[in-house]
């Protein structure tokens, strides 16, 4: 007899593959390990799912388990069973469910032992909680034990959600439960830990990517040796192995972060309720209810057509917690006659003045990074576009001296240098539409003596310098801080008196249904970053004043656009009055996909007729839109054509992609992604 190790990989392959273990292994290896094997000729990481006695079969030798990465199993029965979940539910493959769940790294690291030093924001420090705070803690803590709960905390900005948040993670480890607090942006992630460190402690883990792999399997170490309770941290964290698990909490709950788009293509929201259905057949649970709780000063209007309907409960907090109002709203009418290099109103430039005068800071929001938009060929009548992608590339200015101006694509990372002249006819180019580097220009020339940083993807890449700049402005270093939507969100900067919205209409004309939904997001948390603390004010520049997203945007009016976005999603059947299920599929050749698409085509019109592929399920989703080119038809020389597939019943949406897959399969040169409840149809 011999040990045999049954193991799956990181990849879209359903079945498991077989492995001996040798007897120097045989004391030492441990389901839900992960072992070092040769699989197709290359050293792979693999999972062990299966150890079993098996006599050797004369005919076949089995390769061997070359070594073992983890001393002890990096998962639990729990994870692996939610595995099963999510790859049933998301389409995957077992070992591609079972992956994301492993932090990654194999060797820990020391900890640190500053990790948990006492600060000023310690626990003796915490503001009592207001009574309208305190009713939705008792409301929250009320849930049935025997039930799973979820909560919608729908709060104007500055309402003291996080507070809140506080009070529920100390009642449940109180009961011996854990929780797992999610962030939207790993830049949020420094000003929660700043104050959740000296509450928690070494209670207290922390998991985002920006992490060394060193530095996360620590932490996750720590979480499953039942060291920590309490985990924060981005999307991934929503499987961390926390112990006794009671509450998931979900801050900017409407943030499209929250859904992954590699595969499993998971959204935290499902995962989350599936962990806490885990959760309700365990004897251990705990005295209080398992419960997910949603907070957003905007929620997305699927999260709050469920709260309408009384399927999740809603706790509306409509003042803030420091007792100032929201900020008055300023609209300066377009003229661009009157405007500063076409970028600052008049009246925005005057603003930034006088808040600087009075010792207050501003934040400048352009939802767009790099400089200039595109290179224009006035010659040619074109722009410069990706050779690997169908859009243009952004001009972005040398940051450092020595450094060249660059051409970049932001989808596939092409970039070429900058020359002031067409390539092709030798005619001048021109540098068009603005982002965030142009706004640092402008303040050069017009805020000399301001002090000022840019946190957006770009400048962001290096580590913790989204965390340093922070410090820089609660600290009054800085005197302006610009940046796209990450600084849009969830960021208490208590000196902020002026926020300045540039260009409001970019992603209005985008072609996805929930565009309008983000630009009145957008609008909405970028202003309540202002006056938290002492009144604020906001600029925002647009040319659509009367869009009904910016409309409802500049009245702070949620309720009143969520309803208006209801009636049209309802009219063209959208989510929440539907569920979506999308394909997208890819080829380096267009002949290839546009062949490819014509078969599709062909094959969705029998299935309408007789089913055939369906023989089993006679059901075909409500409706089927495509298959046609995805709206960015070319990605890293890649062209691509998307189905988009709508109906009510997700069951029927799950089956159709089971039985789509094979039309797939086996097809040379074409890969394809299936993913249920998209949140990108770009």
């Amino acid at each position: 007899m011999a040990l045999v190790a049954k193991v799956c990989f990181n990849q879209a392959i359903d079945e498991s593959f077989s492995y001996l273990v040798s007897e120097k292994l045989q004391s030492k290896i441990h389901l839900y390990q992960r072992v070092a094997v040769n699989f197709a000729g290359e050293k792979s990481v693999a999972l062990v799912l299966e150890l079993s006695n098996e006599q050797a079969d004369e005919g076949y030798e089995l390769k061997p388990v070359e070594r073992i990465i983890d001393k002890e199993p990096i998962l639990n029965q729990e994870q692996v069973e939610l595995a099963q979940e999510v790859s049933s539910y998301y389409l995957c493959s077992m070992g591609e469910a079972l992956f994301t769940m492993i932090p990654g790294g194999r060797r820990l690291q020391r900890p640190n032992e500053n990790q948990f030093l006492e600060n000023p924001l310690g626990p003796s420090n915490l503001p009592p909680l207001l009574p309208d705070q305190e009713k939705v803690v008792k409301a929250i803590l009320a849930s049935e034990q025997e039930k799973r709960e979820a909560h919608l905390i729908f709060g104007v900005t500055g309402s003291g959600k996080t507070r809140i948040y506080i009070e529920l993670i100390q009642n449940y480890l109180r009961a011996g439960l854990g929780s797992i607090f999610l962030l939207p942006e790993i830049a949020l992630s420094y000003q929660f830990l700043d104050q959740l460190k000296p509450i928690f402690k070494e209670n207290l883990a922390i998991l985002h990517s920006r992490l060394t792999t060193s530095e996360r399997l620590q932490e996750y170490k720590r979480i499953q040796d039942k060291e920590a309770q309490v985990v924060v941290g981005t999307r991934s964290a929503i499987f961390a192995p926390v112990n006794k698990l009671g509450l998931i909490i979900l801050d900017e709950e409407h943030d499209s972060s929250y859904k992954e788009h590699s595969s499993p293509k998971y959204f935290v929201k499902r995962i989350a309720w599936m962990r806490l259905k885990q959760r309700e057949n365990k004897s251990n649970r705990g005295s209080l209810g398992l419960n997910m709780v949603l907070g957003s000063a905007t929620p997305a209007i699927e999260s709050y057509y469920l709260a309408k309907n009384h399927l999740i409960k809603m706790h509306v907090l409509k003042k803030r917690a420091k007792g100032f109002t929201l900020p008055e709203i300023f609209v300066p009418k377009h003229d661009s006659s009157k405007q500063d290099s076409h970028l600052f109103s008049l009246l925005l430039k005057d603003k930034i003045e006088k808040h600087l005068k009075a010792n207050n800071q501003v934040l400048l929001l352009l939802n767009r990074r790099g400089h200039s938009n595109y290179a224009f060929c006035t010659n040619c009548e074109e722009a410069l576009g990706c050779p690997n992608c169908s859009v243009t590339l952004t001009y972005h200015r040398p940051l450092k001296s020595g450094e060249i101006a660059g051409l970049k694509c932001h989808l596939c990372g092409y970039e070429i240098e900058y020359y002031r002249f067409c390539k092709t006819c030798h005619g001048p180019l021109k540098l068009v539409g603005k982002g965030t580097q142009r706004v640092e220009e402008n303040l050069e020339t017009l805020f000399q003596e301001a002090r000022f940083a840019r946190l957006d993807q770009d400048s962001a890449a290096s580590k913790d310098f989204s965390k340093d700049v922070l410090q820089a402005m609660r600290d009054q270093e800085l005197d302006i801080l610009i940046g796209t939507q990450m600084i849009a969100k969830g960021f208490d900067l208590p000196k902020v008196t002026l926020v300045g919205i540039i260009n409001a209409d970019i992603g209005l004309s985008l072609p996805d249904f929930r565009a309008p939904e983000r630009v009145f997001q957008f609008l909405t948390q970028a202003s309540g970053r202002a006056g938290r603390h002492q009144k604020g004010e906001v600029v925002i520049q647009t040319m659509q004043p009367n869009h009904y997203a910016i409309h409802f945007a500049l009245n702070q009016e949620y309720e009143a656009f969520a309803e208006e976005e209801l009636d049209i999603r309802s009219a063209m059947k959208f989510p929440p009055f539907t569920r979506l299920f999308r394909v997208l599929f890819k080829s380096e050749d267009e002949n290839t996909i546009l062949e490819a698409g014509k078969k599709f085509d062909q094959l969705l019109l029998e299935l309408k007729q007789n089913n055939s592929l369906f023989a089993e399920q006679q059901t075909m989703p409500a409706e089927i839109l495509g298959p046609t080119q995805a709206p960015i038809y070319k990605i890293q020389n890649k062209y691509r054509m998307h189905l988009i597939a709508k109906d009510n019943d997700q069951r029927i949406l799950t089956d159709f992609a089971r039985k789509i897959r094979r039309f797939f399969k086996g097809r040379s040169g074409i890969s394809w992604e299936l993913d249920l409840d998209p949140i990108d149809l770009l």
